[in-house]
């Protein structure tokens, strides 16, 4: 049984045959603009097509291509988080939650000078997670600027329920940052209907894209308003891409956090890995025969006394399911 895609996933089959098509088109490239036209450009968009289904966006123009997960991160809450403009200073997170995610957080509230400003959730008892993440948001209201969270927790595997935490927030006035980490290639979502505001993503966890890869941004459609918080040339429209131009003229919607161009080899990896997922039918039946395989090992581990952290039912976890064990076990 393979255990470490919570990790790092297993290479697919069809990611090595891409990979080498991207370096033959290298090898006999006849000039820069005719490699992006024939290639990249229509890669780009089509990859694109296939992470909107993955993501539940309701186009392209809600998501990009860029950079990795914790510099995604730091791009949405230069953009999102604005105590100055708001009022509201305080960041809520999880806890547990990843290093990264905290040093990213805690970074942002170090730049405004707002040390005490983090307000942590308890969250290892998944039947009351959901419930306190709400309460939270609603007593904080008034100071809290975002809620910064999982989808999935990388502890429990708790597939939160973001549908209602992302009503909250709206209600509330909160802006929610979603990470993906856990999420993407392994639950099925459907941000945009969920009103979620923003979310981040990695590609070398469920995605199977190798460590390194490039992740993405999604930015739901009514937040497009907003210009990003960390900008970069690529983030400019396609027809004055290549022109010295004194003005930002940003792409629409998301496209427009996009700060330089993309490794094609990340691409191709991607590539690989969304072919492999549509050709298995897609995330919900991923998620289905995950949900299957998981159940199977939940009730067995069950029957044989472990101490198990995760969820039970399905919808309510994501592809991992931890246990806690003894002294005598792990050695």
């Amino acid at each position: 049984m393979y255990l470490s895609g919570h990790s790092m996933g297993l290479q697919p089959k069809a990611t090595e045959a891409y990979v080498v098509d991207a370096l033959e088109r290298w090898k006999h490239e006849r000039d820069v603009l005719t490699l992006f036209k024939d290639f990249w450009f229509p890669l780009e968009d089509r990859i694109h097509l296939q992470l909107a289904k993955l993501l539940g966006a309701a186009s392209t123009q809600e998501l990009c291509l860029v950079s990795s997960l914790t510099v995604n991160l730091h791009s949405v809450l230069a953009t999102f988080y604005r105590p100055l403009e708001t009022g509201k200073d305080k960041i809520i997170m999880l806890a547990p939650e990843f290093n990264s995610d905290v040093f990213a957080v805690e970074g942002w509230l170090d730049l405004y000078q707002r040390k005490d400003a983090l307000i942590r959730v308890p969250v290892e008892d998944t039947a009351l997670a959901n419930d306190l993440i709400v309460r939270e948001v609603e007593r904080s209201k008034d100071v809290a600027g975002v809620l910064c969270m999982s989808a999935v927790s990388y502890v429990t595997g708790q597939f939160y329920d973001i549908k209602r935490i992302a009503e909250c927030c709206r209600k509330n006035d909160v802006r929610l940052v979603l990470q993906l980490a856990h999420a993407m290639g392994a639950v099925e979502l459907q941000l945009h209907d969920w009103g979620v505001d923003c979310a981040v993503w990695c590609s070398y966890k469920y995605m199977n894209c190798l460590m390194g890869a490039i992740g993405g941004i999604f930015v739901h459609e009514r937040n497009f308003d907003k210009m990003p918080g960390l900008r970069g040339w690529f983030g400019t429209e396609k027809h004055v891409q290549f022109d010295i131009v004194p003005n930002f003229m940003k792409k629409a919607g998301a496209p427009g956090y996009q700060m330089s161009c993309i490794d094609p080899f990340h691409a191709a990896r991607i590539a690989g890995s969304l072919d492999t997922i549509e050709k298995f039918g897609g995330i919900t039946t991923i998620m289905r025969k995950n949900a299957e395989l998981y159940d199977y090992v939940y009730e067995s581990l069950e029957a044989m006394k472990f101490k198990i952290l995760s969820p039970k039912g399905f919808g309510n976890h994501g592809g991992a399911l931890s246990v806690i064990l003894d002294k005598k076990i792990k050695q």
